[in-house]
């Protein structure tokens, strides 16, 4: 399909940092130079003219960029799901050059339209579902895979918040289960949150998520250069992605 695909298809983490503010070229330099993906969010940006948005996603084109305008019924600020979400979509992926990606939500009534016309530039779908209450059942789980991947999505994203030492066991027994297919899995809340994102890409979630900037968007993100440092530590493989300064953990503390 494009790009994504390689940073995401293998064993080794990939971590997409998540931008929801406007940074200055030091801090782009940063962030491209430590995450293999940029989730630019578009719906809690400072300001939701299309023209600016289109410049700041250009902007983030350095490292492999996906693109959310965040529902707010699956915890975003973006209300509408209609024309004008869909227009928005359509004008970033025929304005940023070098656009990766675009995330939109497996219930979204847009979703096939979204898919068809990503397609057809050669632009990755990730169908995302977010549960802030709790962790599915297997059952849910398969389904729900299931249905995304019939809508044709590429990678099939699951949030679910773990209250439980039995919903973590869950996630990744599905995670696992699912492995090599394409899915992506990551845990919310602060008990088992942490843990799950730096565990699950080992068990075959293509993508993880942390936050850049001054606070996390949902509780259990993990910072940024903090979760690099993490892997650094835990994975030789993951270590030889990079080199200089990033490479090393003690030049990051």
């Amino acid at each position: 399909m494009n790009g994504f695909t390689d940073q995401l298809d293998n064993m080794v983490p990939t971590i997409a940092a998540t931008i929801a503010q406007e940074l200055d070229d030091a801090a782009i330099d940063l962030v491209t130079d430590v995450a293999r993906v940029i989730e630019y969010r578009l719906d809690l940006a400072p300001n939701r003219d299309t023209g600016y948005l289109v410049d700041q996603a250009q902007r983030l084109t350095g490292s492999s960029l996906l693109v959310t305008p965040r529902l707010k019924v699956e915890g975003g600020e973006w209300v509408e799901d209609g024309a004008v979400r869909f227009r928005l979509f359509e004008d970033l992926m025929t304005e940023v050059e070098g656009l990766a990606a675009v995330d939109v939500e497996l219930d979204s009534p847009i979703l096939a339209d979204v898919v068809a016309m990503a397609h057809e530039r050669g632009i990755v779908v990730v169908g995302s579902s977010h549960d802030f209450k709790g962790t599915p059942t297997m059952s849910t789980f398969e389904r729900k895979f299931e249905t995304g991947k019939l809508m044709g999505v590429d990678y099939v994203k699951f949030a679910t918040k773990l209250r439980t030492e039995g919903d973590f066991i869950r996630l990744m027994k599905f995670t696992a289960l699912c492995h090599p297919q394409e899915v992506i899995s990551v845990g919310m809340g602060e008990k088992y949150g942490p843990t799950s994102r730096l565990l699950l890409p080992f068990l075959g979630s293509c993508m993880t998520y942390a936050y850049f900037g001054e606070k996390p968007l949902v509780a259990g993100q993990l910072e940024c250069i903090d979760m690099h440092r993490r892997f650094l530590e835990l994975s030789a493989d993951y270590a030889t992605q990079f080199t200089g300064e990033y490479a090393e953990t003690a030049a990051l503390r």
